[in-house]
């Protein structure tokens, strides 16, 4: 795939990733807690500097406190797909589609990983 279409797929996926973010928080599913705020926000950071492993190691551990996010689990399988990792995204999709269908997120990774092995 071209680096200019790479370019703009990245920067879609980071756009749905951020609105992700943003309707967990929304949600009350982190309720008081400031740390899984703190922790949204370190992965969101570490997300827009392309530091994917490291947005993933936090989703990992907030969905150990919120294994039934369909936004964490989502956000988790995009950051793995942008960091190249599509065949470790595909089980954090399938958690995230069967939680909430109506997700649009998983379905976009979903098909930006079909895209990345047509590729490959």
């Amino acid at each position: 795939m071209p680096a200019s279409n790479r370019l703009k797929l990245f920067s879609e996926a980071s756009a749905i990733l951020v609105l992700s973010v943003r309707a967990f928080s929304a949600s009350g599913a982190a309720g008081a807690a400031v740390q899984a705020r703190d922790s949204l926000a370190e992965a969101e950071s570490a997300t827009r500097a392309g530091k994917f492993d490291v947005a993933a190691e936090v989703y990992r551990k907030l969905l150990e406190a919120h294994p039934q996010s369909a936004e964490l689990w989502s956000n988790m399988a995009a950051v793995r797909a942008m960091g190249g990792h599509c065949e470790e995204a595909g089980p954090a999709l399938d958690r995230a589609r069967s939680l909430n269908p109506a997700l649009f997120a998983p379905w976009y990774f979903a098909g930006f990983c079909e895209l990345q092995f047509q590729h490959e």
